[in-house]
């Protein structure tokens, strides 16, 4: 049986989308480029566990329903971390929005990947002033930031645990359809975002950072490599990233742990922008209880 929809207690003052307790944190600079941060405290007790949460492809720390998760875990006595990818085409003034499409096609797994760790120093030096627990810190990424997420906890002790939600086997098979010799001779590829109709570039400095990082870069010889626990989630409707591509991430990890939602897509039935009132979708729900469950055993 799945979980039932969620709905958020209402009342005076009440948002769905809260204003976090500490919003766009400047943490550190990735090149020119800042990196920031959410991060969300639970209003009551101390040593809270932490989720650093990573987001996709064209995605944003709030895309679509990720407030609402990081609210979701707030109240279950979990803090979470948002990082907003430096590279990841949004700027401070607007988070939102691509606004910086040349940041957006300079992006590297490099890159997100020291946003990643900048996220994990600013937790351990600032755990004390926020009540947070440095010692237990879950690394959570949806989608290319589930296989950063499985990257990053190689060689990164901090990520006591790991989720990966609908994540990707191979960071360059859904670049797969372009010819690479004239990726490699334009410079760049560009294709248009479905949602703003903007044309987003890729430069080929993107392959080059992944393969001259191989087999580092590759999530299912990352995951051959992981000793921290692994929690993967997949929808198995997902219509972006084949269900098989947990399943060859989860095949090379023995210790890790599996879960496959029944008639759900890639977002676990949100999207963005998020407008459906106070109710988050079961999948999603599901896809929570279970991440729940793991950080906390």
């Amino acid at each position: 049986m799945g979980s039932p929809p969620y709905r958020f207690d209402s009342g005076p003052g009440h948002s769905f989308f809260p204003v976090p307790n500490h919003k766009n944190i400047v943490i550190a600079q990735n090149g020119s480029l800042p990196v920031f941060l959410d991060l969300y405290v639970p209003s009551s007790g101390s040593n809270h566990p932490v989720m650093l949460f990573l987001h996709g492809t064209r995605g944003f720390k709030d895309w679509g329903a990720w407030c609402a998760m990081a609210e979701w875990f707030c109240k279950k006595g979990i803090a979470v971390v948002c990082l907003n990818f430096s590279h990841n085409g949004t700027t401070l003034m607007d988070p939102a929005a691509f606004g910086n499409l040349k940041a957006f096609a300079e992006n590297t797994i490099s890159k997100e990947l020291e946003d990643a760790k900048y996220a994990l120093d600013w937790i351990t030096n600032n755990a004390g002033e926020f009540q947070l627990d440095a010692a237990n810190i879950t690394v959570c990424g949806h989608s290319r930031g589930g296989a950063v997420a499985i990257i990053l906890g190689v060689d990164e002790p901090r990520s006591t645990k790991l989720v990966a939600w609908a994540p990707v086997s191979d960071i360059l098979k859904s670049y797969s359809k372009y010819n690479r010799k004239d990726w490699k001779q334009s410079g760049f590829i560009s294709s248009a975002n479905a949602r703003t109709g903007q044309e987003m570039k890729v430069n080929y400095t993107f392959v080059e950072d992944i393969e001259s990082n191989l087999p580092a870069y590759n999530p299912v010889f990352a995951a051959s490599e992981l000793n921290q626990p692994l929690l993967i989630i997949h929808g198995e409707a997902d219509e972006s990233v084949p269900v098989t591509d947990s399943e060859e991430i989860h095949n090379n990890c023995l210790h890790a742990i599996m879960l496959k939602i029944p008639g759900t897509g890639h977002t676990f039935g949100t999207s963005h922008p998020w407008e459906n009132g106070s109710m988050l979708p079961a999948p999603f729900v599901e896809l929570l209880e279970n991440t729940l469950e793991f950080i906390l055993e």
